[in-house]
Protein backbone atom coordinates (compact mmCIF):
# COMPACT_ATOMS: atom_id res chain seq x y z
CA UNK A 1 0.00 0.00 0.00
CA UNK A 2 1.29 3.29 -0.50
CA UNK A 3 1.59 5.28 2.24
CA UNK A 4 1.39 8.84 0.22
CA UNK A 5 -1.20 10.69 1.72
CA UNK A 6 -2.92 13.22 -1.54
CA UNK A 7 -3.38 17.27 -0.61
CA UNK A 8 -5.79 18.11 -3.47
CA UNK A 9 -5.94 21.14 -4.73
CA UNK A 10 -3.67 23.71 -3.33
CA UNK A 11 -1.50 26.74 -4.29
CA UNK A 12 2.43 26.75 -4.05
CA UNK A 13 2.95 29.96 -1.73
CA UNK A 14 6.71 30.71 -2.63
CA UNK A 15 5.78 30.16 -6.42
CA UNK A 16 2.43 32.17 -6.58
CA UNK A 17 4.68 35.71 -6.17
CA UNK A 18 6.23 34.86 -9.49
CA UNK A 19 4.15 33.36 -11.47
CA UNK A 20 1.61 36.07 -11.06
CA UNK A 21 3.43 39.10 -10.81
CA UNK A 22 6.80 38.76 -13.26
CA UNK A 23 5.81 35.51 -15.32
CA UNK A 24 2.61 37.74 -16.41
CA UNK A 25 4.76 39.76 -18.78
CA UNK A 26 3.25 43.04 -18.05
CA UNK A 27 4.25 46.16 -19.93
CA UNK A 28 4.29 49.76 -18.69
CA UNK A 29 1.34 50.50 -20.80
CA UNK A 30 -0.69 47.07 -18.93
CA UNK A 31 0.24 48.67 -15.57
CA UNK A 32 -1.72 51.91 -16.40
CA UNK A 33 -4.12 50.23 -17.55
CA UNK A 34 -4.44 48.36 -14.48
CA UNK A 35 -4.22 51.03 -12.30
CA UNK A 36 -6.72 53.63 -14.27
CA UNK A 37 -9.39 50.83 -14.58
CA UNK A 38 -8.77 49.86 -10.49
CA UNK A 39 -9.66 53.93 -9.80
CA UNK A 40 -12.41 53.27 -12.58
CA UNK A 41 -13.80 50.95 -10.70
CA UNK A 42 -14.24 53.13 -7.63
CA UNK A 43 -15.72 55.57 -9.39
CA UNK A 44 -12.67 58.42 -9.25
CA UNK A 45 -12.84 61.48 -11.12
CA UNK A 46 -9.90 62.58 -11.32
CA UNK A 47 -6.11 60.81 -11.06
CA UNK A 48 -3.12 62.41 -10.26
CA UNK A 49 0.68 60.89 -10.71
CA UNK A 50 3.57 62.65 -9.52
CA UNK A 51 7.03 61.87 -8.71
CA UNK A 52 8.13 62.14 -4.85
CA UNK A 53 11.38 61.86 -3.22
CA UNK A 54 10.92 60.86 0.40
CA UNK A 55 13.82 59.34 3.12
CA UNK A 56 16.71 59.30 -0.36
CA UNK A 57 14.24 57.48 -2.19
CA UNK A 58 12.03 58.19 -5.12
CA UNK A 59 8.45 57.75 -5.45
CA UNK A 60 5.92 57.14 -8.12
CA UNK A 61 2.61 58.77 -6.14
CA UNK A 62 -0.49 57.93 -7.63
CA UNK A 63 -3.99 59.41 -6.59
CA UNK A 64 -7.38 58.92 -7.23
CA UNK A 65 -10.72 60.52 -5.59
CA UNK A 66 -12.62 57.41 -5.76
CA UNK A 67 -15.14 55.81 -2.99
CA UNK A 68 -11.89 54.32 -1.36
CA UNK A 69 -11.67 51.52 0.68
CA UNK A 70 -12.88 50.00 4.54
CA UNK A 71 -11.16 47.51 6.34
CA UNK A 72 -12.94 44.98 4.80
CA UNK A 73 -12.88 45.83 1.52
CA UNK A 74 -8.54 46.33 1.67
CA UNK A 75 -8.50 42.77 3.50
CA UNK A 76 -10.84 41.60 0.58
CA UNK A 77 -8.82 43.23 -2.03
CA UNK A 78 -5.40 41.26 -0.79
CA UNK A 79 -7.82 37.92 -1.61
CA UNK A 80 -6.34 36.91 -4.72
CA UNK A 81 -9.18 35.68 -6.81
CA UNK A 82 -11.93 36.57 -4.37
CA UNK A 83 -14.81 38.01 -5.59
CA UNK A 84 -16.89 40.59 -3.98
CA UNK A 85 -20.54 39.99 -3.23
CA UNK A 86 -22.31 42.52 -5.08
CA UNK A 87 -19.84 41.77 -8.49
CA UNK A 88 -20.10 45.62 -9.57
CA UNK A 89 -16.82 45.90 -10.72
CA UNK A 90 -16.47 46.80 -14.15
CA UNK A 91 -13.07 45.34 -14.92
CA UNK A 92 -11.36 43.18 -12.08
CA UNK A 93 -12.07 40.00 -12.74
CA UNK A 94 -9.49 37.91 -10.36
CA UNK A 95 -8.25 40.17 -7.48
CA UNK A 96 -4.50 40.28 -8.89
CA UNK A 97 -4.06 42.53 -11.35
CA UNK A 98 -3.59 46.17 -9.82
CA UNK A 99 -0.89 44.44 -7.21
CA UNK A 100 0.55 42.78 -10.23
CA UNK A 101 0.33 46.31 -11.51
CA UNK A 102 2.27 48.19 -8.73
CA UNK A 103 4.84 45.46 -8.17
CA UNK A 104 5.64 45.79 -11.98
CA UNK A 105 6.15 49.40 -11.51
CA UNK A 106 8.25 48.82 -8.58
CA UNK A 107 11.01 47.04 -10.65
CA UNK A 108 10.17 42.97 -9.54
CA UNK A 109 10.53 41.83 -12.48
CA UNK A 110 14.10 43.22 -13.31
CA UNK A 111 15.14 41.74 -9.72
CA UNK A 112 13.73 38.31 -10.50
CA UNK A 113 16.13 38.68 -14.54
CA UNK A 114 18.92 40.11 -12.85
CA UNK A 115 18.72 40.38 -9.02
CA UNK A 116 19.30 44.13 -9.19
CA UNK A 117 21.22 45.03 -5.67
CA UNK A 118 19.33 48.52 -6.07
CA UNK A 119 15.56 47.31 -6.13
CA UNK A 120 13.73 47.64 -2.31
CA UNK A 121 10.59 46.95 -4.30
CA UNK A 122 8.33 48.94 -1.02
CA UNK A 123 5.01 49.72 -2.39
CA UNK A 124 2.33 51.69 -0.50
CA UNK A 125 -1.31 51.54 -0.69
CA UNK A 126 -3.41 53.70 1.59
CA UNK A 127 -6.87 54.51 1.14
CA UNK A 128 -10.08 56.13 3.07
CA UNK A 129 -13.65 55.77 2.54
CA UNK A 130 -16.60 58.46 3.36
CA UNK A 131 -17.19 58.27 7.26
CA UNK A 132 -14.29 54.94 7.52
CA UNK A 133 -11.02 55.77 9.59
CA UNK A 134 -7.99 55.54 6.53
CA UNK A 135 -6.38 51.99 5.96
CA UNK A 136 -3.06 50.98 4.43
CA UNK A 137 -0.38 47.96 3.38
CA UNK A 138 2.49 47.66 2.53
CA UNK A 139 4.38 45.09 0.05
CA UNK A 140 7.88 44.54 -0.02
CA UNK A 141 9.41 42.61 -3.30
CA UNK A 142 11.86 41.49 -2.22
CA UNK A 143 10.01 40.05 0.87
CA UNK A 144 7.24 38.62 -1.65
CA UNK A 145 9.64 36.66 -3.22
CA UNK A 146 11.32 35.04 -0.05
CA UNK A 147 8.00 34.41 1.75
CA UNK A 148 5.29 34.20 -0.79
CA UNK A 149 1.83 35.75 -0.85
CA UNK A 150 -0.27 34.05 2.03
CA UNK A 151 0.44 36.08 5.08
CA UNK A 152 3.07 38.46 4.05
CA UNK A 153 0.95 41.40 3.34
CA UNK A 154 -1.21 43.16 6.13
CA UNK A 155 -3.82 45.94 6.50
CA UNK A 156 -3.92 48.25 8.85
CA UNK A 157 -6.01 51.15 10.28
CA UNK A 158 -3.62 54.52 9.49
CA UNK A 159 -2.77 55.72 13.37
CA UNK A 160 -3.48 52.39 15.17
CA UNK A 161 0.14 51.60 15.67
CA UNK A 162 0.06 48.49 13.83
CA UNK A 163 0.76 50.37 10.03
CA UNK A 164 4.10 50.06 8.95
CA UNK A 165 6.65 53.35 9.65
CA UNK A 166 6.52 54.45 6.22
CA UNK A 167 2.53 54.40 5.63
CA UNK A 168 2.36 56.65 8.48
CA UNK A 169 5.14 58.99 7.32
CA UNK A 170 3.82 59.37 4.60
CA UNK A 171 0.25 59.93 5.44
CA UNK A 172 1.41 62.82 7.62
CA UNK A 173 2.72 64.29 4.52
CA UNK A 174 -0.04 63.24 1.59
CA UNK A 175 -3.66 62.79 3.77
CA UNK A 176 -6.72 62.11 2.35
CA UNK A 177 -9.21 64.26 3.50
CA UNK A 178 -12.36 62.32 2.46
CA UNK A 179 -12.66 59.95 -0.39
CA UNK A 180 -9.78 58.36 -2.51
CA UNK A 181 -6.39 56.43 -2.42
CA UNK A 182 -3.14 56.62 -2.69
CA UNK A 183 -0.17 54.69 -4.40
CA UNK A 184 3.48 54.89 -3.88
CA UNK A 185 5.86 52.81 -5.58
CA UNK A 186 9.77 52.70 -4.83
CA UNK A 187 10.97 53.44 -8.56
CA UNK A 188 14.45 52.01 -9.52
CA UNK A 189 16.79 53.96 -11.96
CA UNK A 190 15.40 51.96 -14.68
CA UNK A 191 11.68 51.94 -14.23
CA UNK A 192 12.30 55.77 -13.55
CA UNK A 193 13.96 56.17 -17.32
CA UNK A 194 11.30 53.68 -18.63
CA UNK A 195 8.89 56.06 -17.04
CA UNK A 196 9.85 59.21 -18.68
CA UNK A 197 10.87 57.73 -22.41
CA UNK A 198 7.27 56.14 -21.84
CA UNK A 199 5.39 59.89 -20.72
Amino acid sequence: MDSYTPHGSQVCQSGIVKTLFTENKFTIHDDWVEIYQNSDDANSENVTVKYIKYSANEYLMISDDGCGMTMEQIDNSLNLLKRGSKGGEKHGKFNFGGKAAILHLSGISEYIDTENKEYGGTCIVQSKSLNSKPVCYEMVGKELMEKGWEGTVKPAYLDSGREPVLCSKLWEEYPIADNGTHIYIQLTKNIKELLIQKH
